[in-house]
């Protein structure tokens, strides 16, 4: 067995061979099967571009990356299933689906009542665990202490339900397509209007972004009533409200024209 690329698996504890593992599944970054390339972006570098997204060949072995392939071949059926993605539209450019309301010609507000929440939100938290574990620069943001990773490494391998409190989710999705692009997460913070006995606050998070999807991951240092916010947060209910934005109006178009400007001199690449 070549050594270097052999240790111990960062989910599993077994020690074999490492394999190549997609931090964010593959499925979700390719951008086709006709070599296009997607633009990349992250926090604290420029744009580049690549067919492939990011992967680490130190977390896991084949037996943990066994494990995250089941999570991602039926979390990612089931963002599709729902239209949670872009690639989940068909040729449509436009969310189109029962459930959502516009509120302006940006804004929107949608509610889905067939969805299995747990299994999003243990696939969801997978991703999360992945970033975490990676020591990659591109993820670098992405930190959570050793008793935190300890128990997502714990409820990913039993596959069972867990506390939606801990470290809660909440979505966004954009509801206008917009290019194909990668940004890698980040650590930021988000605005929290007044909710029932909570006052207007910020809270501290981590902002995962794919296919047309934001994740937004409370971090463990948040002290809120969750369980108050109901179906805004995955896994409390069995079904899911969340807000939707056009790309356009969107943080993440705001983000890409920031780092093209950066990167490019506002230039058309």
């Amino acid at each position: 067995m070549n050594r270097k690329l052999s240790g111990i698996c960062k989910l599993t504890g077994g020690e074999a061979r490492f394999v190549k593992a997609h931090i964010i599944p593959k499925a979700l970054t390719k951008l086709s099967r006709t070599g296009e390339v997607y633009l990349q972006a992250g926090s604290g570098g420029p744009i580049t571009r690549r067919r492939d997204s990011w992967y680490d060949m130190r977390i896991l072995t084949q037996k943990g990356e066994d494990v995250m392939t089941e999570y991602d071949t039926r979390g990612i059926e089931l963002l599709r299933k729902h239209s949670l993605v872009w690639s989940g539209w068909g040729e449509s450019l436009e969310l189109k689906v029962s459930g959502h309301t516009c509120i302006d010609d940006i804004h929107g507000i949608r509610e889905i009542v067939d969805i299995d929440t747990q299994l999003l939100r243990l696939f969801l938290l997978s991703v999360l665990w992945r970033a975490a574990s990676s020591e990659m620069h591109e993820f670098a943001e992405i930190i959570l202490p050793k008793v935190c990773l300890a128990r997502l490494a714990e409820i990913l391998l039993k596959t069972e339900p867990d506390d939606p409190s801990f470290l809660p989710i909440g979505l966004v999705q954009l509801s206008t397509k917009g290019p194909p692009h990668n940004h890698s997460p980040i650590a930021s913070s988000l605005e929290m209007p007044s909710f029932e006995d909570q006052p207007q606050r910020t809270v501290d998070i981590f902002r995962f972004y794919f296919d047309g999807l934001i994740v937004h991951f409370h971090r463990p240092s948040q002290r809120s009533n969750y369980s108050a916010m109901g179906p805004l947060v995955l896994g409390m209910e069995r079904r899911v409200v969340l807000p939707t934005v056009t790309y356009e109006g969107s943080l993440q178009f705001k983000n890409m024209e920031l780092i093209l400007e950066e990167t490019y001199g506002g230039q058309p690449l």
